[in-house]
């Protein structure tokens, strides 16, 4: 068979094509451009008099020069974009909003209301919307411009506190897209709570919106509740505090016990739950909820080989559960806010509803509920 030619000319175009398009990563093209940008990771908004913003924002810099590689700018303006071009004009590197990780609110601006800001978000094509959305207790330039001893990059410190406790099913996922998705829908936002006492920064408690507009808070507990009905767990974990007098007269070999409380971790918590429309008139939702989950401690030694004992937990726990999911559910009819999308669950099953968000919030601080928990304690793990 005869050998192809080899063609040196198309070699030589070849290589010298591929060696071009090989400079920007090899070469010190891509590096060059990056020492003249301000990469935005995190931004605050704050609520200020005649109706200004202002706007700060955690820039990282890639300046060998330089020794702080992060900085942050304030600025005021009538909007967030008047705001962003004013720290342009304070900074050396040009601002862009690529790498912008979290946008967080003062708690007074939620109050008002913050469709506008996040909107302006959205329509940035260059912003991601994973970009996590949160509130601040503290005001945000306070929050963001402290000088932490511990923490290098406040920004991405944020970022990464809500995305673990997101991970360990400690706190809801509020990014850009999931916000706006409930926005356009019958379910109601939520966001982490930020909150800054010296130099620590803590995901204190979770805000809940009625449209656009911050309404009130659940606190740790009622978050857990609140995920246990509207979400799916696979590992999640909750402590509880049993009544002692209540274990006591089902379990009498615990009457020498003096503590006033049955702590305990429940661990590991697997749920499955279901909720149907009961009545249109008046309007009645049925919550079902079942978990299974590792017993993992408990203040007071007890026989936990002892199927009674187990059954009682189980009774206990379930009880627990039930009681301060109806508390929830009233203080959530209360606010108005429906951040389980029970709208849309009542939506589903009616069909031509013509359900409104204007109707349903006529509708939804009328409706009850019948909860049923069942809990199975699969395993017992260790005694405190």
């Amino acid at each position: 068979m005869k050998k192809p030619k080899f063609n040196r000319k198309r070699f030589n175009i070849l290589f010298i094509t591929l060696l071009f398009l090989s400079l920007p990563v090899t070469g010190n093209f891509e590096p060059k451009i990056l020492e003249r940008l301000g990469l935005i990771v995190a931004v605050g908004y704050d609520k200020m008099p005649k109706n200004k913003i202002r706007a700060t924002s955690v820039l990282h810099q890639v300046d060998p020069q330089s020794k702080n590689s992060v900085i942050v700018l304030s600025s005021e303006a009538l909007t967030s974009k008047g705001s962003r071009n004013s720290s342009n004009r304070k900074s050396h590197k040009r601002l862009v909003s690529g790498q912008l990780r979290v946008a967080i609110y003062n708690i007074d601006l939620a109050k008002d209301g913050i469709f506008p800001l996040v909107d302006t978000l959205y329509r940035d094509s260059s912003i991601a919307n994973t970009v996590y959305l949160a509130v601040s207790k503290t005001d945000t330039k306070e929050l963001l411009s402290h000088e932490y001893p511990e923490i290098g990059n406040i920004g991405t410190f944020i970022v990464d506190n809500i995305r673990q406790n997101i991970i360990r099913e400690q706190m809801v996922s509020s990014t850009l897209h999931e916000f706006l998705e409930s926005y356009y829908s019958l379910e109601d936002p939520m966001m982490p709570l930020l909150d800054r006492k010296d130099n620590v920064v803590e995901l204190k408690d979770v805000a809940l919106f009625r449209d656009g507009q911050m309404v009130g808070t659940i606190n740790p507990t009622e978050t857990f509740l609140m995920k246990l009905i509207r979400d799916r767990y696979s590992a999640g974990s909750v402590e509880i505090s049993i009544e002692m007098e209540r274990m006591k007269r089902k379990l009498p070999q615990l009457k020498n016990i003096n503590e006033k409380y049955l702590r305990m971790v429940i661990d590991n918590i697997k749920n499955n739950t279901n909720i149907r429309l009961m009545s249109r008139k008046p309007l009645k939702f049925g919550i079902t909820v079942k978990i299974d989950g590792i017993l993992k401690e408990t203040s007071e030694e007890m026989s936990l080989g002892d199927p009674k004992v187990i059954r009682v937990l189980e009774e206990e726990v379930s009880r627990y559960l039930r009681l301060r999911s109806e508390r929830l559910m009233t203080k959530l009819t209360d606010l108005n806010s429906d951040p389980i999308g029970l709208g849309e669950v009542y939506r589903a099953k009616i069909y031509r509803s013509g359900l409104t968000n204007k109707k349903w919030r006529q509708m939804y601080p009328e409706a009850e509920f019948d909860i049923k928990v069942k809990t199975t304690i699969v395993r017992t793990g260790e005694i405190d």
